[in-house]
C-alpha cells in the first residue's frame, strides 16, 4: 500500500472557506458526634477541552473562585480532581499546547488529574512535559493518574503517571485511583497510541483498591474514571477490600448525579459544571456515615478569581492577533453535520481525488453566520489530523462508506453509491480516496487494505 501524508485538515478547510442534587444518610448514624468524624468534599471537573474563557455558561475564573471559596470555608477537607480531557479543544489551549490550562489548574490547586483519551491528541509527550522538572515549559503541581495505561506488552506505567494518589487529612486517608475506559484506544488516532495498551479498568481498579485498603491503610477509596457511567454497576458492586466509596466519571459529556449505592457524578463538559461529592467518615466506626452528591452550575456563579483571570487574559493578549484574524465571511452558517460533508468536498477538490471521507465526530462545533476567524476554525476542528491518500476498488469504497461515524463526498444518491458524475460505483474499478488519518489508520476501516 502506498500513501502520503498531506496538509493539516484545518488548513484545508481554511482554504476551502476563502443538577441534580442527591443526598444519602446511612441509617442509624444521624447523631454521630462531630468530634469523631471528618467531612470530605470532592470537587471534580471533566472534559473541559480548553474551554477556559468566560461565557454565560462557563469560565475557569468563575470555577476557580467557587473552588477557592469552598476551600476557604475550612468546614470540610476539600480535594480537587480532574477526570481528564482538560486541554485539547480551543484555540487558546491548543496554541499553548495546554500550558494555559495547566497554569490555571495550578493556581486553583488541583490535587489530581486522570488521563483522558484526548490527552493523546498532540502526542502524550506534550502532557508528560508537565512532569519533566523543567519549569520553562510548565510543571503540574498535581499528580497525573493513569493506573491502566501501560507500555504495550508490559505492565509498566508511563513514567510521569501514578496509579493512584493518597491524601491524608485529620488522620483519615483517601485513595484516588485514576483509570480510563479500555475501549477508548479506538477514540485516539492509531499513531498516537500505538505504543500503549489500556488494561481492563475493572481488574486494575480491583488490584489497586485492595492495595490501598490492605497495604496503604486507606479509609476511603475514590475512582476517577474517564469513561461514562454505563459501566458503573460493575464497580459499585465491588465489596470487601475491593469496595469503592465514590465514582467520578467523564468522557460522555453528560450531567449526572446519583446517590445509590454510592455517590456518582459526571460534570458534563466545557467547564459548565463543578461536580461535588461529600463524604463524612466516622473514625470510631471506621466507615462513611453520610454522603451526598450534586452538580454546581458555573452559569450561576458570579465571582471571578483575579489570578486565574489574569492567566487567561495575558495568554489571550499574546495570541489575539492570530485567533481573531478574519478568514472570511459565511452566509447561513454550518451545522457540525453539514461541515463534515463540506470538509469532504473541500478535501476532494484540494487533492483531486474521486472520494473524500472524514469522521463526523471530528467536527466539534457549529460555524455561525457572519465573520469567520482562525479561532472559530480551531474550535470547530481542534484536532491535528493529516490527510492520507489511497487507491481502493469500488467494492472497498462502498465498504468505507458504511463505516460508523463516516461522512463522505460525493454523498450517496438515495441507496446508490455514485461518483461525482452521478455514475454508479463500479466494484472492480480503482478509485483514489482521501481520508483523515483518524479513520485511515484504524484497522476496522478498509483504508489500510488499499
Amino acid at each position: 500500500m502506498k500513501y502520503r501524508k498531506f496538509l493539516n485538515f484545518i488548513l484545508i478547510l481554511i482554504l476551502g472557506l476563502t443538577i441534580s442534587s442527591c443526598y444519602k444518610n446511612y441509617e442509624g448514624e444521624e447523631n454521630t458526634p462531630l468530634s469523631e468524624t471528618v467531612d470530605f468534599q470532592l470537587l471534580a471537573v471533566n472534559d473541559t477541552h480548553g474551554y477556559i474563557e468566560d461565557t454565560t455558561t462557563a469560565g475557569i475564573s468563575k470555577t476557580a473562585a467557587f473552588i477557592k471559596s469552598e476551600v476557604a470555608k475550612k468546614d470540610k477537607e476539600t480535594i480537587v480532581i480532574s477526570v481528564g480531557d482538560m486541554f485539547q479543544g480551543t484555540a487558546i489551549s491548543n496554541l499553548t499546547q495546554g500550558r494555559v490550562v495547566n497554569d490555571c489548574m495550578n493556581e486553583i490547586g488541583f490535587d489530581t488529574m486522570t488521563i483522558g483519551n484526548h490527552e493523546f491528541d498532540w502526542g502524550i509527550k506534550e502532557i508528560a512535559r508537565f512532569k519533566d522538572g523543567n519549569k520553562e515549559n510548565g510543571e503540574a503541581n498535581y499528580n497525573i493518574l493513569a493506573a491502566n495505561i501501560v507500555y504495550k506488552g508490559t505492565d509498566t506505567l508511563m513514567e510521569f503517571t501514578k496509579p493512584y494518589q493518597i491524601i491524608e487529612r485529620q488522620g483519615v486517608k483517601v485513595g484516588i485511583i485514576g483509570v480510563i475506559g479500555e475501549s477508548l484506544t479506538n477514540s485516539i488516532s492509531a499513531s498516537m497510541v500505538k505504543d500503549y495498551e489500556f488494561k481492563n479498568a475493572l481488574e486494575v481498579t480491583k488490584k489497586y483498591t485492595k492495595e490501598l485498603r490492605t497495604e496503604k491503610d486507606c479509609d476511603i477509596v475514590v475512582l476517577s474514571y474517564h469513561y461514562g457511567s454505563s459501566n458503573n454497576s460493575q464497580f459499585t458492586a465491588l465489596t470487601g477490600d475491593y469496595r469503592l466509596d465514590a465514582i467520578l466519571n467523564g468522557h460522555t459529556h453528560l450531567a449526572e448525579s446519583k446517590k445509590d449505592p454510592i455517590p456518582q457524578i459526571q460534570s458534563e463538559s466545557n467547564g459548565k459544571y463543578v461536580g461535588e461529592v461529600n463524604l463524612t467518615y466516622n473514625k470510631t466506626k471506621e466507615k462513611i456515615v453520610l454522603s451526598s452528591a450534586k452538580l454546581n452550575k458555573v452559569s450561576e456563579m458570579t465571582a471571578k478569581d483575579t489570578n486565574v483571570a489574569k492567566i487567561v487574559n495575558d495568554t489571550l493578549s499574546t495570541i489575539a492577533p492570530l485567533i481573531n484574524a478574519k478568514l472570511g465571511t459565511l452566509s447561513g452558517g454550518f451545522s457540525k453535520t453539514e461541515m463534515a460533508v463540506y470538509g469532504c468536498k473541500v478535501i476532494k477538490s484540494a487533492f483531486d481525488v474521486d472520494f473524500a471521507m472524514v469522521n463526523y465526530g471530528g467536527i466539534r462545533s457549529n460555524l455561525a453566520d457572519g465573520k469567520v476567524t482562525y479561532g472559530d476554525m480551531v474550535q470547530m476542528v481542534p484536532f491535528d489530523n493529516e490527510i492520507k491518500l489511497v487507491t481502493l476498488t469500488g467494492a472497498q469504497v462502498i465498504l468505507a462508506y458504511g463505516g460508523i461515524d463516516v461522512a463522505a463526498y460525493p454523498k450517496k444518491n438515495g441507496n446508490n453509491y455514485v461518483d461525482a458524475k452521478g455514475n454508479l460505483i463500479d466494484n472492480n474499478k480503482l478509485y483514489r480516496v482521501a481520508a483523515i488519518d483518524y479513520i485511515f489508520d484504524k484497522t476496522n476501516f478498509i483504508f489500510l487494505s488499499g
